[in-house]
């Protein structure tokens, strides 16, 4: 089970993430606090999951293991104050698989959970796992921004897989994903995306992914303007079919970033 809790994009179980009000702040007393807290919150949360054999976002106040209800509340609990007007996400995995690397491959690949950890703005980061050996193992990543930092160029436009990118896996299973990217089937390809930075209005006029032999993808364009769980800074394709393994493909962006032009063509090659 996979949660990524961004920009209010999704609920349930699953992709999950949140934006602090604009009257909220966060930040920490010295360069190395932010990842610390980070860290310490998001144990605690693994943790609490663990303890109480469930994949959530939430925590009940009179549990074993309450530190806050939500990400945010945790996030003071563990020392973050509000001094700086900033953002914060978290993002959950419950697997069964004690391997940290396949499960946070796993949170890279499901593109609701990807446009929470790409998020440019994001300047700290924390991570936590729990589990018991034979049983479930949770992880809980906390993500965030701090004002005190210069605001990156609202030009500023990533995509993923990275220009050049080889070893892609060629599918991306997304009933794993919730809510379902492609929700009438399961297998499909690996999601192509551009990110800019949060609170930017990215809008798509093309996005192709080329086969090795020229052809188009066929594939679904996730954008706002289509896509309630897609944030309007970020769009992506998802292949409805996996992709060819140990092949090269190339992609091709147009668009507008905050009303002004943009585009992109970058390559690259599965596993």
């Amino acid at each position: 089970m996979l949660c990524a809790l961004a920009f209010g994009a999704c609920g349930g179980e699953a992709p999950h993430g949140s934006a602090l009000p604009d009257s909220a702040s966060l930040t920490a007393a010295n360069a190395r606090a932010p990842a610390l807290t980070l860290d310490r919150a998001a144990t605690a949360h693994a943790a609490y999951q663990q303890r109480h054999q469930q994949t959530t976002h939430d925590e009940v106040a009179g549990n074993a293991g309450f530190t806050g209800r939500h990400a945010t509340d945790r996030l003071l609990a563990a020392g973050v104050v509000r001094e700086e007007v900033a953002a914060d996400g978290e993002l959950i995995a419950a697997t069964r698989a004690a391997d940290g690397f396949a499960v946070a491959e796993a949170l890279l690949t499901a593109i609701y959970h990807r446009y929470l950890l790409l998020e440019p703005v994001f300047d700290a980061a924390g991570a936590g796992a729990a589990g018991t050996e034979g049983g479930k193992h949770w992880l809980t990543i906390h993500l965030m921004l701090s004002a005190r930092n210069a605001p990156l160029s609202p030009s500023t436009l990533a995509v993923w897989p990275a220009p050049g990118q080889s070893d892609v896996r060629p599918v991306f299973f997304s009933d794993q994903e919730s809510p379902d990217p492609i929700p009438d089937r399961d297998a499909v390809g690996y999601p192509v995306s551009v990110h800019a930075p949060l609170g930017a209005v990215l809008s798509v006029q093309e996005f192709i992914v080329h086969s090795p032999t020229g052809a188009a993808v066929p594939v679904r364009v996730l954008s706002a303007e289509s896509d309630s769980a897609t944030p309007p800074s970020a769009a992506a394709v998802i292949p409805l079919a996996p992709l060819e393994s140990s092949a090269s493909y190339a992609v091709r962006f147009r668009g507008t970033l905050n009303g002004q032009s943009v585009q992109r063509t970058w390559s690259f090659a599965t596993r």
